[in-house]
């Protein structure tokens, strides 16, 4: 029984489970509010009382079409084009954002190799050496801004971008070693600073990237003061499966601890990377984030059209026929052009009218072959099959078909290109504008610095 200024005992154990009493509070349970130990009184909730959601436990909406973000450490996308052009594809993939690029600002043949139609791509080459960038592909009927900054960051490379009233930054910091002369000491100075000045904008905010600290390991101090500076920042990083063939959580995906961009928890998955020669190629894994961010629709044209195969071969002869009877007479040579032209339109016109619709316009692989696809098929069965067992027979089953996906694909490309080239023959025209598309003369590059960090367009 309880009396004015006092607990029963029963009752003080309900609310220490509860973490309400006096003492150290239960940091499970911290979060619980004030509408639960009134039930616990009164056995119901009153009819004038509602209960609040925490913002942090904001329930999230069920998204229809989420947008795909990917993050990819390809170590030189120069000899993986055709793989990282496949993973787009295959995933249907909306952001992908790319680490250790090793690109510079002349490589545009490479860039159009890996863009499928569709995409456009930013890029941050770094400034000395060849290893090194960061880029982010991403469909064109998406709205992204590159953001540009006055300081600079010398020992980690970065890349913000506005999507959608989202701040995504992709970030790679280069593993300290003598010959670069980078300290931690330096890096962590300037990733405070750099935190600083992102989380107080108002939009939701990404980082996503390669910061190469084993945050799975507790006893790595680096790995540690990595996470408590975000946590001092109010940020959450949700990556917690290994992203690196040496077993470490080297990727990350961080987000603010009261955000719901998330669409559940990122999954890590094998992108599938091959060289020029087929052969498997990358030491990293790639993470899929689902966004619920409004994904837009596919881009949509107007074309126009006849259906010529509809016309009947003896209609269109009678109508020839009888038109030129009804005009016989003699005329200039101009005027009997002009009545010509005119005649055979009015009765393609007749027969086969135009017609227009609208089509979507949809990422287009020219090489991409049958065979290519049911191949792709039997690696998605293996795969799934390696992850229920886990056992390492599978492992190797699923590696063996990555190769042999591979090396078709680079097969197919080849062959259709070959075949291409020899249909042509002598036409200079076409073998120009071929030559045009594979070096990459019409692929949408957009230089750094286009937006400024207030977003406007400078």
């Amino acid at each position: 029984m309880c009396h004015k200024g006092r607990v029963s005992l029963d009752t003080k154990c309900t609310l220490q489970d509860l973490g309400t009493t006096r003492g150290k509070p239960n940091c499970a349970r911290k979060q619980t509010n004030c509408m639960e130990i009134l039930i616990v009184f009164l056995g119901d909730i009153p009819a004038n009382l509602i209960k609040i959601t925490s913002k942090s436990q904001r329930p999230i909406a069920p998204c229809a079409r989420p947008v795909f973000l990917y993050t990819l450490n390809c170590r030189s996308a120069r000899n993986k084009t055709s793989s990282i052009c496949d993973l787009i594809i295959s995933n249907d993939i909306d952001l992908l954002a790319i680490t250790e690029t090793w690109l510079g600002d002349s490589d545009q043949c490479v860039i159009s190799e890996l863009l499928p139609d569709g995409y456009k791509f930013i890029h941050k080459a770094r400034s000395n050496g060849r290893s090194g960038g960061v880029a982010l592909v991403y469909k064109s009927i998406m709205d992204v801004k590159a953001v540009s900054r006055e300081d600079t960051f010398t020992h980690f490379e970065y890349l913000e971008c506005i999507i959608n009233f989202t701040r995504l930054c992709i970030i790679y910091r280069p593993p300290p070693s003598k010959k670069n002369q980078l300290r931690n000491s330096v890096f962590f100075y300037e990733w405070s600073h750099f935190l600083d000045s992102v989380v107080v904008d108002h939009r939701e905010l990404i980082i996503t990237g390669d910061l190469n600290f084993h945050l799975d390991n507790v006893q790595d101090p680096e790995g540690v003061k990595f996470l408590r500076i975000l946590d001092d920042h109010g940020l959450v990083q949700h990556v917690k499966e290994s992203t690196h063939s040496g077993g470490h959580i080297l990727d990350v995906v961080i987000v603010r601890d009261s955000s719901s961009i998330l669409y559940g928890e990122p999954c890590v998955t094998d992108p599938g990377l091959y060289d020029k020669n087929g052969n498997p190629a990358g030491d990293h894994l790639a993470i899929c984030s689902k966004l619920t961010l409004s994904k837009p629709a596919r881009e949509r044209k107007s074309i126009k059209f006849r259906k010529l195969r509809d016309i009947v071969t003896s209609d269109l002869s009678d109508s020839i026929r009888s038109s030129f009877e009804l005009q016989k007479g003699e005329n200039s040579v101009e005027k009997s052009v002009n009545l010509y032209n005119t005649t055979l339109k009015n009765i393609l016109d007749s027969l086969a009218p135009v017609q227009s619709k609208l089509i979507t316009i949809r990422p287009d692989c020219p090489w991409y072959t049958s065979e290519l696809r049911d191949a792709k098929r039997e690696r998605r069965k293996a795969e799934r099959q390696m992850r229920r067992t886990d056992l390492t027979v599978h492992k190797e089953i699923f590696r063996s078909h990555c190769t042999q996906v591979s090396k078709l694909a680079i097969h197919c490309k080849r062959s259709y290109y070959s075949s291409k080239i020899v249909e042509m023959g002598k036409d200079q025209k076409q073998l120009y504008h071929l030559t045009n598309r594979l070096m990459g003369a019409k692929s949408d590059v957009i230089l750094l610095a286009t937006v400024s960090l207030t977003g406007r367009s400078s």
